[in-house]
Order: structure tokens, then sequence, then C-alpha cells
């Protein structure tokens, strides 16, 4: 499917938002593969507005933008739980559809938005571009060719503080109806979706979430959970939107090596001989010996497009000749049934296993949604240390 022109022709819903901005400047980065024919957003002046400047139609309802029998794709540019019900519109009149993270809120909506693409034999395609960043495509490279080894130990970590003014922004933020979750769907998907791609999925997830700081979300502004996977290894992950400065860094610690990326770096150790190894054959003198451990260069690839641009280009191609999707529906899913994982154990106070009961997380959301604000916020305690001592 594609115009006379053999290029995709795309429509974008949330237009008129930041992130409906990204999509239409990476529609128009790919002009010999994509061509942006109408948008749609719910502000109708900023939307006309917009759709002049563009010389592209411009629709009111979403609905109405994906019958236009012009389009043969759309992009989500819109609150994560609207995403479902415009995906399944979208696919009811044939169009391949481009969602930003998450692609839900519940994993069992997005499992459903798979199983229809499937059935369509239409594109699904989920906005993680991290995946196409020079450094996390050399710690791909790194760990399915065997440099890190069997894994033993993994750390993720991600900080990105907002004020009250942030969620103040949009009456659906950080609510348990409009947002259907916290820090965990909407700042921490990226480096989860990375740490699974490297990693695989925990078999099991004990967590802890909180309300910490935000006297006007109903959600959680921080996470943290220890993680165990099938062949024993064990993991840390924090989350937060409450402490500065910020950390984004994710660790992992094999047999033969490590990886770690902070920010934009990269670091690699080569371990000799191998942890596997050394830890049977060595016999002396020194009962504290450890094997080598050696950081080795590495050199990033040559990326010349990335973020958004990078998307575009593939689900274009994606379309056109089959190439695989940078982040497909089914492994879109895999953050969020991380993060829906999460909020099920700490409000049961019990480990979860995976894979995720989606019906009991449906459940226990509902509950979320009807207890409102009084379901999840803790407030901050005092420091025991500085706090003042009650008068003998």
């Amino acid at each position: 499917m594609a115009g006379a022109n053999g290029k995709i022709r795309f429509g974008v819903i949330g237009a008129a938002g930041q992130i409906g901005g990204t999509h239409i400047k990476a529609i128009k980065d790919n002009p010999d593969l994509a061509e942006l024919v109408a948008i749609s957003d719910v502000n109708e002046p900023r939307l006309e507005k917009l759709a002049a400047e563009l010389g592209v139609k411009a629709y009111k309802n979403y609905k109405d933008l994906c019958k236009d029998k012009n389009i043969d794709a759309v992009t989500l540019g819109t609150p994560h739980p609207l995403h479902p019900e415009q995906t399944f519109e979208a696919f009811k009149h044939g169009k391949h559809v481009l969602t930003e993270k998450a692609m839900a809120g519940r994993l069992s909506q997005a499992q459903k938005m798979v199983r229809l693409a499937k059935d369509k034999g239409l594109k699904l395609g989920v906005c993680f571009q991290h995946r196409a960043a020079p450094r996390h495509l050399k710690a791909f490279e790194l760990m399915t060719t065997g440099k890190i080894g069997q894994i033993l130990r993994v750390l993720c970590e991600n900080t990105a503080y907002k004020a009250e003014f942030y969620y103040n922004s949009g009456s659906w933020r950080g609510t348990w109806l409009g947002e259907e979750g916290g820090v965990l769907l909407n700042q921490a998907p990226h480096p989860i979706d990375i740490m699974l791609k490297l990693t695989g999925m925990p078999k099991r997830i004990t967590a802890v979430v909180r309300t910490q700081i935000h006297d006007t979300i109903e959600v959680e502004d921080v996470a943290s959970a220890i993680l165990e996977y099938e062949n024993g290894a064990q993991g840390i992950v924090h989350f937060n939107t409450t402490t500065v400065p910020g950390a984004n860094r994710c660790d992992i610690y094999g047999t033969h090596g490590a990886v770690s990326i902070t920010g934009d770096a990269l670091k690699y150790w080569k371990i000799d001989p191998p942890i596997s190894e050394h830890k049977s054959t060595y016999a002396g003198p020194n009962i504290y010996a450890a094997p080598a451990c050696t950081e080795e260069p590495q050199t990033l690839p040559e990326v010349p497009r990335q973020g958004h641009t990078r998307l575009v280009e593939n689900f274009c191609n994606a379309i056109r000749c089959g190439e695989p999707l940078i982040c497909s529906g089914e492994e879109g899913l895999w953050s969020l049934e991380f993060a829906n994982a999460l909020v099920m154990s700490s409000y049961t106070a019990k480990p979860v296993e995976l894979p995720l009961d989606a019906p009991a997380y449906d459940r226990l959301l509902k509950k979320l949604q009807a207890a409102g604000k009084a379901a999840a916020h803790r407030p901050l305690q005092p420091n025991p240390l500085t706090a003042k001592k009650p008068a003998q």
C-alpha cells in the first residue's frame, strides 16, 4: 500500500502536541519514502493553524482521519491510554500504525493490538528509537556475539525529575484513570526497553512503588525492584521523578565480560579467564584472586539517521519491502508487561511471576482507578536524624 509516487502516505494523530511535532518532522525528513497527508488533534485552533502551515488536511476527529482512503499509515502522538482505541480504529480501515511508547497503559490492551495487527496483516511499530542509538547497537552486538557470556547481574537506573507543574500541565497526567500509571509508563519505558532487549525478561519481580513527593498525583513517582532471571541472575532497577542530579545507566555483568552504558557512553571489560572457568580451576596461592578484568575500548557504529527519523524510515521499509521493525508490537509488549508487573507486585505485596496475569492486573487497576489519590499516596516522612524531637 502506497501512493502513486510509491511513498507511504501518513496521517498524524495528536499532531499539535510536542511529540506529534516530532512525528511530523520525522516524516518530512524522509521525503523519498514518506508523505504527510493529514493531521488530527483535539486542539482545534492549533490544528487548523498547523494544517495551514503544512498544507495538509485537518481532521477534528481522528476517526475521520482513519477513514481517509489517501492515507496508508498513521502515527500516534497521543497519551498512551488512548493508543489502543485509536489503533483499533486505524486497523478497522486498513491503516498501518506506528505508536509512541508506551503502546498502551495495560498489557491486556496491548496484547489485543498485537493480535489484531496479525489478523489484519498490518504493521504495528512502537517508538523505541533509543534502540537505534550507536551505544545501544554496540551493546546489542556485545551481547549477541558472546562477549558478555552468561548474565550474572543487572543494574538499571533512570531518574527524570519533574515538578508539580509538569503533572499539572494536563488533567490526565498523574492519575490512574487518565494515565494508568506514573514514572513506569511515562519516563521509564525507554531504559526498561533497552535493558530487556539486552537481558530478556526476568522470571520473577519483587517491587515497591510509591508516591514519594508529589502531592497532586495518584500514581507512582518512584519505583524499585529486585529481578530474578531463569538462569539464576539477579537484577536491581530504580526509576523516579523525584531526585536530582539525574541518573541514567544500565550495567550488565557476565561470566566473560561486563558492559556499562552511562548516558551516551559505553564501556566494556573483558574477563580472562571467564568466571565460569576461573571459579573452579584457580588453585592459589592467593585465596582472594580474581580473573583479570581489562577495559577494551569500543568503536561505536556510525548511524547517520537516528531518533524518530530512523523509525519512520524503518517503518516505511517494513511496509514496502518487509524490513524487520526496529521495535515490533510484540517487542513493545515487553516494557509494558514489566511496568505492570512492578505495580502489581507492590500493591499485592508479593513477588510477581512472569508472564504476567494480564486479567488480574486489569482488576487491580480498576480498584486503583476507583480509589483515586488515596490508593497510592504515601507522604514523605521526615529525616529521623534531623527532625525536631518532641519536648520532654
